[in-house]
């Protein structure tokens, strides 16, 4: 007689359960274990970079004699050694950041910081030291931190070198003048500039974006020609536009302030530009968030921040419904009547300009990544 027993349709949809389950708890293993490991991989990077930048830095305090601290930028300081227990010179050594790039430099070492991490707010402090806690005749103590975080591993795994230093011996001087300072990223050197009403101070600005036509000669051909430009005329840094998102806005949310001014308008005088808010970066999105601050330049109440485009007339205007004209364009791809144009109070008041510049305010990206204090 044949055996006819078998598995029967509710004992295999159990044990399908069964196989499932145990195959999702594994692979949920598998997936910490992964997380495990590339988490603890990124702390040790992280902890192994810090530590040779700090290394460098004191190795240099205990190899020579620190005679100052300058600042040599807005992400800059620079360190003068002497000779040990000489009057000589022996060297210079720069501490750099570039938050563009996640790097920090030190003398000729540099470090490329992990996918995924970021600079925080850096510190720089120099507290006078009393009574039994002075060191030897150290009355001084420096101190730098350098934040670095990641978005995969929790904590702070920057910087935090602490220099004590006898303050008749040593200068320590991060001030620095808005006038004598360029912000430098990926080699490019940008102006920046303090904006006031009248005697108050209501910004600090970079200098972006600048465009000079040179009667139609000089236009821009390729995106990538619009979004990063080193030479005089055809200038550009809004590679590097998101650095520059600080609280602006009225909710106190992320925000970019610009001023779009044009030199050379045959308008004359210094009040040609248009001073607002957007919530977006306008090389990649169209307007959002917009709110007017100083609006000269209006026309008929349609100009409403910058947008991105891209057609015959540029990669960015002010105007989009009447993109055509070329109104307000920023990037021009083409010239009208060999001049780059804007409007007036109405569409048919129109004005023509040689050159545009585009100024974007700095002071959160300052207050974040700034080794020098600045002077206004």
């Amino acid at each position: 007689m044949k055996n006819k027993k078998g598995f029967t349709v509710i004992e295999l949809g159990i044990s399908f359960c069964i196989v499932s389950t145990i195959a999702i708890m594994l692979f949920q293993l598998v997936i910490s274990i992964k997380d495990l490991y590339l988490a603890g991989n990124i702390k040790t990077t992280l902890l192994n970079k810090q530590g040779i930048i700090t290394k460098r830095i004191h190795d240099d305090l205990e190899a020579y004699d620190l005679v100052s601290v300058n600042s040599c930028g807005i992400s800059c300081l620079e360190f003068t050694y002497n000779k040990k227990n000489e009057a000589i010179e022996a060297k210079k050594s720069k501490l750099l950041i570039d938050p563009f790039n996640t790097t920090i430099t030190y003398d000729d070492y540099s470090i490329l910081l992990s996918e995924g991490s970021s600079i925080g707010n850096i510190v720089v402090d120099y507290d006078k030291v009393v009574g039994e806690e002075v060191i030897n005749t150290n009355n001084r103590v420096l101190q730098i931190k350098i934040p670095i975080y990641n978005s995969l591993v929790e904590g702070d795994y920057g910087l935090n070198v602490v220099i004590e230093y006898d303050d008749a011996k040593v200068v320590v001087d991060n001030e620095i003048s808005i006038s004598e300072v360029y912000l430098t990223l990926n080699d490019i050197n940008i102006e920046i500039k303090d904006l006031y009403d009248a005697t108050v101070l209501q910004g600090t600005y970079a200098k972006i974006f600048y465009h000079n036509i040179d009667n139609g000669n000089n236009l821009f051909t390729s995106r990538s020609d619009f979004m990063e430009n080193s030479s005089v005329n055809k200038f550009s840094a809004l590679f590097a536009l998101d650095l520059f998102e600080g609280k602006y806005n009225a909710s106190n949310k992320n925000s970019f302030e610009f001023l779009l001014y044009y030199p050379t308008s045959t308008v004359g005088g210094a009040n040609n530009y248009n001073h607002w808010i957007q919530s977006n970066n306008f090389t990649k999105e169209n307007v959002s968030g917009y709110e007017p601050i100083d609006i000269l330049w209006n026309a008929a109440g349609e100009w409403n921040g910058l947008d991105y485009i891209n057609n015959d007339c540029g990669f960015s205007d002010g105007l989009a419904n009447a993109s055509s004209s070329c109104y307000f364009t920023i990037g021009a791809k083409k010239a009208i009547s060999n001049n780059l144009v804007f409007l007036g109070s109405t569409s048919t008041d129109i004005y023509q300009s040689q050159d545009v510049a585009l100024w974007v305010r700095i002071d959160d990206y300052i207050n974040k990544y700034s080794l020098s204090k600045i002077i206004h």
